[in-house]
């Protein structure tokens, strides 16, 4: 199952490293500096793996930063894109647009199809957020995607599992609901 959420993960575009450990019973804390953001892991999560990435584009360079975390229920993975101004200029007034196109095309990379989604504030932000099933091969993946707009950067939060009544967890609810702004 990590194997195939790796695969997912990295077909998302948003992860070039995989974490190696093994889970334990402590609650995690993820404090980014450079993502100005604080979220706290489902209990039984391992330390995350850190990753950064930036991308060049023709309005700039796009700078993106992820944490991923594997337990044996699923994997957590969290990080932000910063856009650089010129981008920025261009969807600022569109950010419902982005955040919809962000979210379909995240989907469409993992080859996912939609249970439920619908748009939401997180501490007056624009906001996303879908459940979805992976349609990859014969055992689906389950998950859970919240993406928060605060340009110049777009957050993303993620849970991957192979048992859809995982989604439903309150440590899952708490994963989410914990994500802060710094």
């Amino acid at each position: 199952m990590l194997k195939k959420m790796g695969v997912l993960l990295l077909a998302l575009g948003l992860l070039t490293n995989f974490a190696n450990g093994h889970a334990d019973s402590t609650n995690e804390v993820i404090s980014s500096h450079q993502g100005n953001f604080t979220i706290d892991l489902p209990k039984g999560f391992q330390k995350p793996e850190y990753t950064m990435t930036p991308v060049k584009t023709e309005v700039g360079e796009i700078k993106t930063l992820n944490y991923i975390s594997y337990a044996d229920t699923g994997a957590c993975m969290v990080g932000m894109s910063e856009y650089p101004p010129q981008l920025v200029a261009l969807i600022d007034q569109k950010q419902d647009e982005v955040l919809k196109g962000a979210q379909e095309g995240a989907l469409r990379n993992m080859g996912a199809k939609v249970i439920n989604e619908s748009s939401l504030t997180v501490d007056k932000l624009s906001a996303r957020e879908a459940t979805f099933v992976s349609s990859t091969d014969a055992q689906p993946l389950y998950g859970k995607m919240r993406l928060i707009s605060s340009m110049p950067r777009l957050y993303h939060i993620l849970y991957l599992t192979d048992k859809e009544e995982n989604l439903n967890n309150p440590e899952v609810d708490s994963f989410f609901g914990s994500f802060k702004i710094l």
